[in-house]
């Protein structure tokens, strides 16, 4: 397990902790892995998106974290609705976990 960890973390980024130490997950179906940073990263779209509507300083960046929140709930709903899909065939791996925000 420490060898997949330490391969990923070389290749990808040598300075950010892979998924294996900042979770505690075993990497079983990198599909499963990939469906659940992608529901993290669009809860962060959204947690940004939200921010920077409130700090706004005039309308075009009112429009830009519009769209960024709109994305980010399309991608949200996406990403869940397949890995709910992933559930139902039996494929998800319960190690996987999500951020909690």
């Amino acid at each position: 397990m420490r060898e997949v960890c330490f391969l990923y973390k070389t290749f990808n980024n040598p300075y950010q902790p892979d998924v294996c130490e900042r979770k505690n997950a075993m990497l079983k179906k990198k599909c499963d892995t990939n469906i659940a940073r992608t529901i993290e990263l669009a809860k962060k779209m959204i947690k940004l998106a939200q921010s920077g509507y409130e700090e706004r300083e005039d309308p075009n960046c009112g429009v830009l974290y519009g769209i960024l929140l709109d994305s980010g709930y399309r991608l949200l709903d996406l990403a869940q609705k397949e890995k709910e899909a992933h559930m139902q065939k039996g494929w998800w791996d319960n190690s996987i976990r999500e951020e909690k925000n």
